[in-house]
């Protein structure tokens, strides 16, 4: 279980590049959270950018003492919210689980802040022990 902290919002406008296939974008807005674990270690640094081509998601590794000093600050997984669908990078396939998890502190940040409330809805989920047929 990790809880996100909100630390930073910044609107100033700048340039970043998404992926090696994309142009440069325009960002209208950024925000930045912190991953902190349970066991209260800071873990990752989520930037939230509104840019001309949707949001984008970026996820680093923390500066946190648990990572080497070439990994820390390194961007991990990013995820682009067009509108019309969601573009990973790296691509999803093949995940190990460390991405998988990457994925999920994305997806989850992305439902958490999102303004429309079909977004918030919650599922429930019902484990099946036994069906019998008569």
């Amino acid at each position: 279980m990790v809880k996100l902290i909100k630390y930073k919002m910044n609107k100033n406008v700048k340039k970043i590049k998404i992926t090696p296939k994309e142009i440069t974008k325009v960002v209208y807005s950024s925000r930045k959270f912190m991953v902190i674990a349970v066991d209260g270690q800071y873990e990752y640094d989520i930037n939230v950018d509104e840019t001309d081509k949707g949001t984008l998601f970026s996820l680093s590794l923390s500066s946190g003492e648990q990572w080497s000093e070439q990994a820390k600050g390194e961007l991990s997984m990013t995820m682009l919210n067009t509108g019309d669908g969601v573009i990973f990078s790296p691509p999803l396939n093949n995940l190990d689980y460390s991405q998988l998890n990457y994925v999920r502190l994305l997806t989850g940040l992305d439902v958490e802040l999102s303004t429309n409330p079909l977004n918030k809805e919650k599922y429930s989920l019902i484990e099946v022990k036994e069906i019998i047929k008569l």
